[in-house]
């Protein structure tokens, strides 16, 4: 994980987007985070777009994603994270997270499909058979932003 920090001129851009920021945002600092998450699937997961039973046989690369975080002060905070989150996972962060206000983002950055909590998969239906990342994902996914929510807080 890599924390950054922003310079303040750039928050005159962001005080606009939030209502109610208003003098807080000119005096507050904007910090960002990223961290890379293995959503690897395993071997033998279905293959999406098949209409036979057919297993992945390999894997040529590990498959990362990214969790992002961007704080605005010690009050607000944006999950970005890179497919359709289930609200479980959501959830999760918000309950977890050591800011007054946090915002999720899905489909940020890049859309590597749905992201299921490791609950779902055993349940099966539409979503958790079509994800195209492994069960745990969105756990993992979920422990990283927590841990930037974390970083940036403090």
């Amino acid at each position: 994980m890599n924390a950054v920090r922003i310079r303040p001129v750039l928050l005159l851009v962001v005080a606009g987007l939030v209502p109610g920021l208003g003098v807080y945002a000119l005096s507050a600092e904007i910090r960002a985070g990223v961290a890379a998450v293995d959503i690897t699937p395993p071997m033998g997961i279905s293959l999406a777009g098949y209409y036979h039973e057919r297993g992945a046989d390999g894997v040529l690369d590990p498959l990362f994603s990214k969790a992002m975080v961007i704080a605005l002060g010690k009050e607000i905070a944006w999950v970005s994270l890179p497919g359709e989150i289930f609200v479980e996972l959501g959830l999760a962060i918000k309950k977890r997270s050591p800011f007054a206000q946090t915002f999720l983002v899905e489909l940020g950055n890049e859309d590597i499909g749905y992201i299921p909590d490791r609950r779902s998969y055993a349940e099966g239906n539409y979503e958790p058979e079509s994800a195209r990342c492994a069960a745990g994902s969105g756990e993992r996914l979920v422990e990283a932003a927590v841990r930037l929510l974390g970083e940036l807080h403090q």
